[in-house]
């Protein structure tokens, strides 16, 4: 598979409240795409999965073939690999994942957290601002400008 977009994703979560990001590059490291989704958090690993999700179907607006994604939670490569849900809960956001196999050529990676610091820290601005959407780079410059 030839890489043509890469993504990170991270959630900021507190109080049954979540916030997924997700930060889509190109292969030249530009950036595509930041989002976020805010959303009722029922389990450790919904929001993980939410975050995924809100990562494959945006890189999927952007392009359908050679996207890689980045995840901090190991638990959400385990159940993306394992294709079942440790829980039983929430098993639609791992179904709606797998779904998305038929027509977005990805694959999932799990990396440490000071790889995608740059998205937990946007998930946490994210969180304490109350953002949903997607969001404008020179919103959140001063953020990146410091990491």
């Amino acid at each position: 598979m030839s890489v043509q977009i890469r993504a990170s994703s991270d959630v900021a979560f507190k109080e049954k409240i979540d916030t997924a990001v997700v930060i889509v590059c190109n292969k030249s490291d530009q950036i595509l795409s930041l989002s976020t989704e805010g959303f009722p958090a029922s389990s450790p690993l919904g929001p993980e999965l939410r975050a995924i999700l809100l990562a494959l179907t945006t890189c999927a607006y952007h392009n359908r073939m050679g996207t890689t994604l980045d995840n901090d939670s190991r638990e959400a490569m385990t159940a993306i690999d394992s294709k079942t849900y440790p829980d039983g809960s929430l098993p639609h956001l791992l179904a709606d994942i797998l779904d998305l196999d038929s027509f977005v050529d990805f694959s999932v990676f799990w990396v440490p957290r000071e790889l995608v610091k740059a998205t937990h820290d946007l998930a946490s601005w994210a969180f304490r601002s109350g953002r949903s959407g997607n969001i404008i780079l020179w919103e959140v410059l001063p953020l990146w400008q410091s990491l």
